[in-house]
């Protein structure tokens, strides 16, 4: 069988990670040595592979016996902790647990009746009022707001309102001029 470039290409990476049957990388050695193009394909390649080796160094092995004292714990029914520290029987991990929900419970409780004092604290206080305008009673409607806000002005010397007739403004807010 003779490889060309397309049955080669998809082949290269396969090479390099030594995943391939040695007949098939026999052949794609072959073609790589007559095809220049194939042969800068794997080349950069491997290149590239190599910034995505893991160094000597980082590889480690567990220590001897690792794997039959997880397997031991795990068939004795051990869960574990996420802390790493053990715990003897599933019924002290429960009891752990209520009491865990009981501590969460009572500071959620205590929450709620600290924000319900507060908010009843806060609805007694005394809203903002002035001489002429109280935020607790406040007009009916929008036309007694304008004429509410139309006396203020009058009595400061102009008018907000543009339907205001010019008999009860003072000269100088009704356009003429002094």
């Amino acid at each position: 069988m003779n490889f060309n470039c397309q049955d080669a290409l998809p082949l290269v990476d396969s090479y390099l990670d030594g995943e391939l049957t040695e007949v098939r990388a026999s052949l794609l050695r072959k073609h790589l040595l007559d095809c220049s193009a194939c042969r800068t394909g794997a080349q950069d390649s491997k290149a590239l592979s190599r910034w995505f080796a893991k160094p000597k160094e980082l590889e480690f092995a567990p220590p001897a016996g690792f794997s039959a004292r997880v397997a031991r714990r795990a068939f004795a029914g051990d869960v574990g902790r996420p802390d790493g520290l053990t715990v003897g029987s599933a019924e002290a991990n429960h009891e752990e647990r209520g009491r865990l929900l009981q501590f969460v419970l009572t500071i959620t409780a205590a929450a709620a009746a600290i924000m319900l004092v507060s908010a009843v604290a806060l609805r007694d206080q005394r809203l903002p009022n002035a001489d002429r305008l109280d935020a607790a009673n406040p007009p009916a409607t929008a036309e007694q707001v304008l004429l509410q806000l139309d006396k203020l002005n009058l009595s400061e010397g102009k008018a907000l309102t543009p339907g205001a007739p010019a008999s009860e403004l003072p000269a100088n807010a009704a356009g003429r001029k002094p």
